[in-house]
């Protein structure tokens, strides 16, 4: 097994995200249109604090290019849904965060305020695979509802699995350059990414 492959066997939360009942409810289209707009102004603040994480990582622009372009289909989604489920320009913009959004975006700040970049590539790569992991359920149907399949459609495939890949490559490279309190260090920062990723869906649900 790589280090990327060992920390998502050993975060126990993972797998309580990836099956959790509103990624269900967004499966089978059932998020109703409130739920689905407090939802994505939850994202977008999340997608927010992703931008910055994403430079922190110290990864060379060609390899980052995919996720730069995701960024401007995922803005572009966004306010196309908040067009569509009313969402008044005011809302938009500095919404209430969650408590769990909150501390996920905290997280990242933090993650990417310094010059730790194999720890701006763990929040990230959590971040990261848990959507392709959600958004790749198998042998599920796609949502008829049509803003919550585009959203799934989003971000699984080829393209985004092919990002995800090379950020845990990046990873466990690094890895392989850190001491054993280091390694143990982005253990504990990859188990603690994926619990606020947890307690973020739980808040939908709340």
């Amino acid at each position: 097994m790589t280090f990327s492959d060992d920390l998502r066997a050993t975060a126990k939360t993972w797998d309580a995200v990836v099956g959790h009942r509103f990624v269900g409810e967004l499966w089978a289209g059932r998020v109703e249109p409130a739920a689905l707009a407090g939802y994505l102004l939850q994202e977008r603040e999340v997608l927010g604090a992703t931008v910055p994480l994403l430079a922190a990582t110290g990864l060379p622009h060609e390899q980052t290019g995919p996720r730069r372009t995701l960024f401007d289909q995922e803005g572009n989604y966004l306010d196309r849904a908040m067009d569509a489920l009313d969402v008044p320009l005011a809302a938009r913009t500095g919404p209430a965060r969650t408590g769990a959004t909150a501390a996920l975006c905290a997280l990242m700040e933090g993650a990417s305020g310094g010059r730790d970049s194999a720890g701006a590539r763990t929040v990230l790569l959590v971040a990261e695979w848990l959507r392709l992991d959600w958004a790749g359920w198998a042998g599920a149907d796609r949502p008829a509802e049509a803003l919550q399949r585009e959203w799934i459609e989003i971000h699984r495939g080829t393209p985004f699995a092919a990002w995800v890949d090379s950020l845990r490559l990046s990873l466990d490279g690094a890895a392989e350059r850190l001491d054993e309190k280091e390694r143990d260090r982005i253990g504990a920062l990859f188990t603690r990414t994926a619990e606020l990723q947890l307690a973020f869906f739980d808040a939908l649900c709340a």
